[in-house]
């Protein structure tokens, strides 16, 4: 569609401009503007439009040999480049564009730089619209390995693209190429107030399974930013350093469908560093993030990153590789999860060492805040992943000295690990009762307190309960073969600094012995010094639980 479509719309209005404008007018006028709202390139009516179908040498669909390719890439490459001398949209219809881009950007800022960018959009191009589907629409397959499928925007980063639109396209590598440590799937450079919408980077498009060194890049210069942007619907699944990286400034950005990853035959793929990197002063809000089937040693990491917001997360398929790793990973950084879901997070013996956790950070100004956590291992019993099967953390701090982050979790809940899991360093759970759910966990610097949390009484055995964990309930749910007991101590640990300080008054103690701890012994609640019965829990055929508080000597019946 070209500018010549306004005239169309024009046409339908009073050629007297006192004439009275009548229903029939309007209705002419909405019918032929929805017709070009219905096309692929609406905003071309403003600005005009290079159509890459009907531009020179442009040819869609399977090309002979890399000859042919490099052509083709060479027509595209100088159809995008006159949108952008000329500031027009660039539609691309529906179809499969194959071609070898090569393009180097060489400039000095500060320092020499030469980038691959392979094919690109520069930022004076008002937009690019494909026609967008999962099966066919507009696809884009790059046949120069070391190259970005797509660049979009300047690789020199003090250049900008200003309210421009990257719309309904996928983009992948062809099948075989080798990809080197310079091939992305979509190099984006500095942006204002642009917006992205039904992209997806595809590692099977170019009809192989062929992953880039970064999926979706956003690092260039020192000088690159990203501003007030839109990022509607996006899925990126392949990448062998880092599958979305995003290590520039940026702030009042926000992303509203974000897809990370995906299974493959023979399993996940492995990523090597962290599969979604955010590394810089970003602030901005992702709406829906889901990060699934990719196997890494650290999922998530936020180094030097102020104010980010994550309102929901779901990660999925995905197993914990090698030594000490952790799902999270916030290095001085401040961020925010609302709502975040592990299904199927594995942590298995075989696959990893060290201390794996879901959560680790470093940093004296480091703060991570969750509202609501809820993690389940091996949900399906008839399939043969995400196990727990190797005692986990929930939080593993830094030991640094002065390098003490603060994690807040306001909910949490889980259910499905066989090996149990430790709070962090100051709340093993083999010393405090195995968690399984919680409405306040508070790690401030150097030791951590909880409220409401539910401990689980291991199989067939008795236990202390502390004040560290305050307001805390006590669970026997399996069979005992003697007599057990819940001892309720009066102090908040049982060594170091928590052994001096008594529990706060009015904490309270619940006990609960249910109907599944089968067995004609009784459970005894028992004072601090575990000479007086405070309660008894009989064998029963229902549910029962006795409460508890502490009156500043001792525990009385509530």
């Amino acid at each position: 569609m070209t500018v010549s479509t306004f005239s169309t719309i024009k046409s339908k209005l009073p050629l007297n401009a006192n004439k009275a404008v009548g229903v029939q007018d309007i209705h002419d006028v909405v019918d032929t503007a929805q017709s070009v709202i219905n096309g692929i390139s609406a905003p071309s009516i403003i600005s005009g439009s290079v159509n890459l179908a009907s531009w020179p040498g442009v040819t869609i669909g399977a090309l002979a040999d890399n000859a042919a390719r490099i052509a083709n890439g060479t027509a595209i490459q100088e159809a995008l480049d006159n949108a952008h001398t000329n500031k027009k949209y660039v539609e691309a219809p529906g179809g499969t564009y194959h071609y070898s881009a090569s393009r180097v950007s060489s400039f000095t800022n500060g320092s020499a730089y030469s980038v691959n960018v392979g094919l690109q959009v520069r930022h004076e191009v008002a937009g690019l619209h494909g026609q967008f589907s999962y099966s066919g629409g507009t696809v884009f397959v790059q046949w120069a390995g070391d190259h970005p499928a797509l660049t979009l925007g300047d690789a020199d980063g003090r250049v900008s693209a200003v309210g421009t639109e990257y719309k309904g396209f996928m983009a992948g590598h062809g099948a075989g190429v080798t990809m080197g440590t310079n091939s992305r799937g979509l190099l984006v450079g500095s942006m204002f107030q642009c917006e992205f919408d039904q992209i997806r980077y595809d590692k099977y498009c170019g009809g192989g399974n062929t992953k880039p060194y970064i999926g979706w890049d956003h690092t260039q210069t020192p000088s690159t930013w990203f501003f007030s942007n839109r990022v509607g619907t996006l899925f990126v699944d392949a990448g062998q350093q880092n599958i979305f990286r995003m290590t520039v400034n940026g702030t009042g950005n926000t992303f509203d469908n974000v897809y990370i990853g995906r299974d493959e035959t023979g399993g996940p793929p492995l990523v090597n560093g962290s599969v979604f990197l955010i590394n810089g002063g970003h602030q901005g809000t992702f709406r829906q993030l889901n990060i699934e089937w990719t196997d890494a040693n650290n999922l998530l990491n936020f180094t030097n990153t102020r104010g980010l917001l994550i309102d929901s997360l779901h990660i999925e398929g995905c197993d914990m590789m090698g030594a000490n790793p952790s799902v999270f990973y916030n290095e001085i950084s401040a961020v925010n999860l609302r709502s975040v879901q592990l299904f199927d997070v594995a942590f298995e013996s075989a696959k990893l060492t060290g201390t794996p956790s879901i959560f680790s950070s470093w940093g004296a100004n480091c703060q991570t805040h969750v509202e609501n956590l809820d993690a389940r291992f091996h949900v399906n019993s008839a399939t043969t992943y995400g196990y727990a099967n190797t005692r986990f953390r929930v939080h593993n701090p830094a030991t640094d000295a002065g390098q003490k982050p603060n994690v807040k979790i306001k909910h949490l809940y889980v259910q499905g690990h066989t090996a149990g899991l430790d709070l962090d360093t100051t709340l093993p759970g083999g010393t405090f009762g195995e968690v399984y759910q919680l409405s306040d966990y508070d790690w401030d610097r150097s030791r951590s307190r909880t409220q409401n949390a539910s401990l689980l009484v291991a199989s067939n055995a008795s236990i202390i309960l502390y004040g560290a964990h305050q307001h805390s309930q006590a669970v026997f749910n399996t069979a005992i073969t003697a007599d057990r007991k819940a001892i309720l101590s009066n102090k908040l640990a049982p060594s170091g600094f928590g052994s001096t300080i008594n529990c706060a008054v009015c904490d309270t103690r619940e006990v609960s012995r249910l109907k599944e701890a089968t067995g004609s012994f009784n459970v005894y609640v028992m004072d601090s010094a575990d000479t007086t019965v405070l309660a008894t829990l009989p064998v029963s055929a229902s549910d029962q639980t006795i409460r508890l508080i502490f009156n500043g000597t001792t525990w009385v019946l509530a």
